[in-house]
C-alpha cells in the first residue's frame, strides 16, 4: 500500500444521494426469494402472534432507471434493493394472500400443503428461500417520514405469480428488454 493510502473517486452526484435509499417504479418484476422467517407481529390485535416475514431480489442484474428527485439525477438499480412482505395467515384475506404465494413459489407441494398446512417445523420457511416468482410492486406516497424512502415513496410487494405464469413471462420479457440483456434466467 502507498503512504498515501487508498484512492478512491467519487462525482459529486455519487456524494450527494449517498446512504440514500428509493423507490422503483411501479411494475412487475422478476424476483428470488432471499431469506424468509417466521416472526412475530409487533402490534394490534394480533400482537405476539406468528407471522412469515420475506425478503424479496428483484433478479433483474443491469437493470437501471435514470430519475430526477429533488432536483439530482438518481440511477435506481432494484437488484441491489431488498423489498420485503409479511404474510399473516390470521384473517380470510391474509390466508388468500398467503395461499397464492405459496403457490406461486412451487417451493411446497400441493399435496403436502393440503395434507399438513405450512408447518414451519416441517423444513417448509427453508424451502421458500431461493424461489422464484414474478412480484407485482406498487410505488406510493408514504406520509409517515420515518418509514418513507428518500424520495418521499415507499415500495410494496403487492401481489406474486409463479415465474413461469402469463404475468412472469410479460415481466422477464419487459426485464430483458430494458436491461438489453438475453441472460436473464427464465
Amino acid at each position: 500500500m502507498s503512504e498515501a493510502g487508498i484512492h478512491v473517486s467519487f462525482a459529486d452526484d455519487d456524494y450527494d444521494t449517498a446512504g440514500e435509499t428509493y423507490s422503483i417504479p411501479s411494475g412487475t418484476y422478476p424476483m428470488v426469494i432471499a431469506k424468509a422467517e417466521v416472526v412475530p407481529i409487533k402490534s394490534g390485535d394480533n400482537e405476539g402472534k406468528d407471522q412469515l416475514k420475506v425478503e424479496f431480489r428483484i433478479d433483474a442484474e443491469g437493470l437501471e432507471f435514470t430519475e430526477t428527485v429533488r432536483g439530482n439525477k438518481v440511477t435506481l438499480r432494484p437488484h441491489e434493493r431488498p423489498l420485503f412482505r409479511n404474510y399473516n395467515w390470521l384473517t380470510d384475506r391474509g390466508r388468500e394472500y398467503f395461499l397464492a404465494f405459496l403457490k406461486a413459489t412451487k417451493a411446497i407441494p400441493k399435496d403436502e400443503l393440503v395434507k399438513y398446512g405450512f408447518v414451519p417445523g416441517r423444513g417448509h420457511v427453508e424451502k421458500l428461500q431461493g424461489a422464484r416468482i414474478a412480484g407485482a410492486v406498487t410505488r406510493k406516497p408514504e406520509p409517515n417520514t420515518e418509514y418513507a424512502l428518500a424520495d418521499g415513496m415507499r415500495n410494496d410487494v403487492a401481489r406474486v405469480f409463479p415465474i413461469d405464469s402469463e404475468q412472469g413471462k410479460i415481466a422477464l420479457k419487459a426485464v430483458r428488454a430494458k436491461a438489453g440483456k438475453d441472460s436473464l434466467a427464465p
